[in-house]
């Protein structure tokens, strides 16, 4: 979805009707009035716009989920090889949300092989950075969530972003406004975004809703307070996939088949402050993950054949 010039004007206005008339670049005795994060927070609801899961969803899956942790625990060569099929299928499924032409095959072949397939040298490197950032998340799937800080996320960033300039790897959004293709919707300005990502962190570390809702209501409040220039919805599904990690669920892969589903549910919960169309998103991707880990166990374990094949994903 191309920018159209009614979303610019859109955009451009309300901004100037919450920050004033030198909402492009605040003087600091204007900057410190809303640094708290407390306007955007109040106009946005972040945090007052919550999806939780109904008892018939929870009681769906318990059972899957039960299933699952008594087949386990895996053996360390077990999980080396069923986190690299995932890592595979992520990288790939990530980068296509974004535009990649990468196929999963050719994703496969440069992580496996260093096979570079023709095409855009930009998708190849995403490929690559990806798989960094990756392997940087997978040291904490076995950690509690106070292990994801800021600093984590940064590190995260700067892997997923590599050498792009135009991303700022590893730095917050601090002087760019940014404007999203999606629709009329407003970022967070960027004198913001440090508090409204320390009080993200701080919902994080201290909630007790299931894991599944937590991992649904993170995704929403990152992209919507969108910490970074560029990388941000690379950076929240690896994060979210820790998230539903370290709660013994696995990573959320959403499927490249349905990215405009993807676009169209965030869409209607920032537009119309409906979250239960992304929240059933969500447990219904974490839900064919768990279905996969079950086949891995049924079939001697982790068997080549099935688990690294697109059929069990």
């Amino acid at each position: 979805m191309a920018f159209t010039q009614e979303v610019r004007d859109w955009v451009d206005q309300n901004s100037k009707m919450f920050y004033g008339p030198n909402w492009r670049k605040l003087p600091p005795e204007e900057a410190v009035k809303f640094s708290d994060g407390h306007l955007f927070e109040k106009y946005s609801k972040i945090f007052e716009i919550t999806y939780l899961s109904s008892d018939k969803q929870q009681q769906d899956i318990q059972p899957l989920f039960q299933r699952v942790c008594r087949n386990g625990p895996l053996n360390a060569q077990e999980v080396q090889k069923l986190m690299e099929n995932f890592g595979q299928y992520q990288n790939f499924r990530s980068n296509a949300i974004e535009g990649s032409k990468i196929t999963l095959s050719e994703t496969q072949a440069i992580l496996l092989s260093d096979l570079c397939p023709s095409g855009k040298l930009s998708d190849v490197l995403a490929v690559v950075c990806h798989h960094k950032a990756w392997n940087q998340m997978c040291t904490l799937t076995r950690s509690k969530r106070s292990s994801i800080t800021l600093d984590f996320i940064l590190q995260l960033h700067s892997l997923v972003t590599g050498s792009d300039e135009t991303a700022k790897p590893g730095k917050l959004r601090d002087t760019e406004l940014v404007r999203i293709k999606r629709s009329k919707v407003l970022l967070a300005h960027p004198v913001e975004v440090a508090a409204l990502m320390h009080k993200l962190l701080d919902w994080l570390h201290s909630t007790s809703m299931h894991p599944i809702d937590v991992v649904t209501n993170f995704h929403q409040r990152f992209i919507r307070i969108h910490p970074f220039c560029d990388g941000n919805g690379r950076t929240c599904r690896l994060l979210c996939s820790l998230i539903a990690l370290q709660s013994q669920y696995g990573p959320l892969l959403f499927r490249e088949t349905k990215n405009e589903e993807y676009f169209t549910a965030i869409r209607k919960w920032e537009q119309e402050q409906d979250p239960n169309v992304f929240g059933r998103i969500v447990w219904n991707e974490m839900s064919s993950v768990l279905r996969s880990y079950e086949l891995c166990f049924t079939k001697e374990r982790i068997d080549e054949n099935e688990c690294s094949g697109t059929k069990s994903l």
